[in-house]
């Protein structure tokens, strides 16, 4: 059976119809069978008749199924390169929830390890083989302590699982907890179990396994284990995650689980409260797997309070009937996301956690209470810290009432001038409409049509928005006056301004002075000016496309953009797009727009000298150019003097040039890549890489990366320059780069 594919199939006989804790199977098995939880495996029983009626449970045989697709947590261990941080918390956090869901239905497992512990590729844990698992008693009257002879016996397999009905015995030797040894059982015992079984997960054989526990002897085990971790030892480096600081605690945790004695040993909630309290830039994933912890936490104030306080939508998931939600909680949760007042249905009304989630998130205004959407300072508060893009949708939730008091409606304009959208009664208000095109200009769209003829308010409404002046009444964008303040304050309203004044001299060179690309909005006399063009580019190089095909043609015009906007060759004629200097100056402006120019001078070497240093040369400039540029030995200086890099682009005849491959090195020991075979095995070329970027080595040759003599010298000379690559006991410097 493929460990890609696990299915589990495990057949039990009852002959003697009672568990060792007196309960009969159909009890346990109906308890297992309701227990709902991710991280347990889910059963289903059958019986020889295929009846599916519930007293079937009771018959002696029973085939339990489970599916699940992953590989054992010994199986995923050994397998694995290196062990994160965030791994083992998800393995500890995933086995909590699946002891507690079986906690919370009185079933303790008694043989939790790391064969019965499964993770899919996505990182899901659950918990199986319940074979061992019973009913949870405060004592087990009937269970002995195992005999020395026992001990013996059982000590020689610390991987399989053992039920003894003379003895009580259950679980598997190593991972036992302590008490059971003693005749007791509870759910601690589960927790010994874990902490045994993330030690093994962790140090797989080099964490002993025994019968007995000596407190003293293994917290000096684990101490020992975890300190190389800790320091980064050259036998743990690459085996574990480099986060000391979060190995401490993980150390912690697995003390605190393996506590001898039972009272003084972890408890789910400790467990967590550990995490949450020191590892607080692990436990996104803990607060974001809420959702799945929350049935058996929902009891936890602790946990609850927690994952509230990092996520406050976690609130959706905690529910009323099996947690008492208070109002410290909501507060929390909304002052860390506002939209949590969504799930504090008792709290919508509540004035503190309103204003709370508002002032954190305006948006929340849409989960107030009806009564609260009526109260002036939870609405101005909503307007004071509603997003422009979110005031009218979130005003707009105010109360009739509040709407209509007009008052208070001019002091939300002062705020938030959109809202003067959900006021349609006010819009011929002059005062109103002015309170709000000054705190958006925009706002005049929202105002009656006579007020939109208005010249007070169109000014004021182009003072806060230039480009409000769209929003003004055909007249007045026939008004000399209003249109020449428009243009003032933004150029491209000449595009807004009537026929006649587009066509006037004076309107369009101060639209011209303002933008020169307003210069498409001017009439066809205009666009073939020559000095109105001249300035239109010289304001404004892109204005050049707008220009008539005679002026696209004109030398002065078009150098007079390209020496601005070297990419805006692109609207030059044919004929000035083959011009050298027209060219030459566009590409020292702008190296993109070597595009643009002809085919013919394409072919022309001297367009790439640039006056201006280009550091890097983009691969649709330089490899698509024909041989005869490529093969320019002095451009290819040059341009590998600007970036070692551009030693990618050159002829393969000049990857072999040893000046040209030596002067791309010194700018970027990387350009080793690029350079010839031949050159790759070069010592000299070689060296000055690998002392410009060590791991650069990598790309010598295999015969130089195999000589031992050229190695070793190298390493001297790097020792010499780069302390970090000294050699580290068994291995040198050079055995690290490779």
């Amino acid at each position: 059976m493929s460990d890609q594919s696990l299915m589990v199939f495990k057949i039990i006989h009852d002959d003697s119809g009672l568990l060792e804790t007196g309960e009969t199977r159909s009890e346990y098995l109906q308890k297992y069978k309701h227990t709902n939880h991710a991280n347990v495996l889910s059963m289903k029983t059958f019986n020889n008749y295929n009846d599916d009626d519930e007293a079937s449970i009771t018959l002696r045989e029973y085939v339990i199924i489970s599916k699940f697709r992953g590989n054992n947590l010994r199986d995923v261990r050994k397998n694995l390169e290196r062990v994160s941080i965030l791994m083992v918390l998800q393995i500890i956090v995933q086995c909590c929830g699946a002891l507690q869901s079986l906690s919370l239905n009185h079933i303790i497992h008694r043989d939790v390890k790391p064969e019965n512990i499964f993770m899919s590729e996505e990182g899901m844990i659950v918990l199986g083989d319940l074979g061992c698992a019973t009913m949870a008693e405060n004592n087990l009257d009937d269970m002995l302590l195992l005999n020395e002879e026992n001990n013996e016996q059982l000590v020689d397999d610390c991987t399989s699982s053992c039920y003894s009905s003379a003895t009580g015995f259950a679980g598997t030797i190593g991972f036992i907890a302590p008490e059971i040894l003693n005749g007791k059982c509870s759910c601690k015992c589960d927790i010994f179990s874990l902490g045994i079984t993330i030690l093994s997960f962790l140090f797989l054989d080099r964490f002993h396994l025994q019968l007995k526990y000596q407190q003293e002897e293994l917290w000096n085990d684990i101490e020992t284990l975890f300190q190389n971790i800790i320091t980064n030892t050259t036998t743990t480096i690459s085996e574990f995650e480099n986060d000391p600081s979060s190995w401490i605690v993980i150390k912690d945790l697995c003390k605190g689980m393996t506590c001898i004695h039972e009272d003084n040993r972890y408890s789910i909630e400790n467990i967590f409260q550990v995490m949450f309290d020191n590892l607080n830039g692990k436990v996104t994933s803990l607060v974001d797997c809420f959702q799945n912890l929350k049935h058996p936490f929902k009891n936890s104030k602790s946990v609850v309070s927690y994952v509230c306080e990092k996520n406050g939508l976690n609130l959706q998931f905690v529910s009323p009937e099996d947690f008492l939600i208070e109002k410290e909680l909501v507060l929390g949760c909304v002052k860390q996301n506002g939209m949590s007042l969504e799930y504090a249905l008792s709290f919508r009304n509540d004035f503190e956690i309103v204003m709370e989630a508002i002032t954190q998130n305006s948006n929340a205004i849409m989960y107030a209470s009806t009564k609260l959407l009526n109260d002036q300072q939870i609405i101005y508060q909503v307007a004071l810290m509603s997003e422009p893009q979110d005031a009218i949708k979130n005003l707009s939730l105010t109360s009739e009432e509040l709407k209509n008091n007009r008052e208070f409606m001019l002091k939300i304009m002062e705020l938030k001038g959109q809202a003067l959208c959900c006021i349609p009664h006010f819009n011929n208000d002059k005062e109103m409409v002015l309170k709000a095109v000054k705190n958006y200009g925009n706002a005049l769209y929202y105002s009656c049509e006579n007020l939109r003829n208005d010249k007070d308010v169109i000014i004021e409404a182009m003072n806060t928005d230039g480009g409000s002046f769209s929003y003004a009444s055909e007249e007045l964008k026939k008004d000399r006056h209003i249109v020449t303040e428009a243009i003032k304050r933004d150029g491209n309203n000449l595009g807004y301004a009537c026929k006649a004044l587009r066509n006037d001299l004076e309107i369009v060179s101060l639209a011209i002075r303002k933008n020169g690309n307003s210069l498409k909005f001017c009439g066809t006399s205009f666009k073939g000016n020559k000095i109105i063009a001249m300035e239109a580019v010289k304001n404004n190089p892109i204005a050049l496309q707008h220009c008539t095909e005679e002026l696209r043609d004109d030398r002065d015009i078009v150098l007079a953009a390209v020496q601005l906007d070297g990419i805006v060759l692109e609207y030059a004629s044919d004929r000035l797009r083959n011009d050298k200097e027209v060219v030459m100056k566009a590409v020292q402006n702008n190296g993109s727009s070597f595009r643009f120019a002809s085919e013919e001078l394409k072919q022309d070497g001297d367009i790439l000298i640039f006056k201006k240093p280009f550091t890097y040369i983009l691969p649709f400039v330089f490899s698509s150019q024909p041989l005869s540029i490529i093969d320019n030995r002095e451009l290819a200086l040059q341009k590998v003097q600007q970036n070692g890099l551009n030693l990618e682009y050159v002829s393969e005849e000049l990857k072999n040039d040893r000046q040209v491959v030596l002067a791309a090195i010194s700018k970027n020991g990387n350009a080793l890549k690029f350079a010839s075979e031949e050159l790759r095995n070069d010592k000299q070329i070689v060296t000055a890489a690998v002392l410009e970027i060590p791991y650069t080595l990598k790309f010598a040759s295999n015969e130089l990366k195999n000589n031992r003599e050229f190695t070793t010298e190298l390493e001297k000379e790097m020792q010499k320059l780069i302390p970090k690559y000294i050699s580290l006991k068994e291995e040198s410097a050079i055995d690290i780069i490779l």
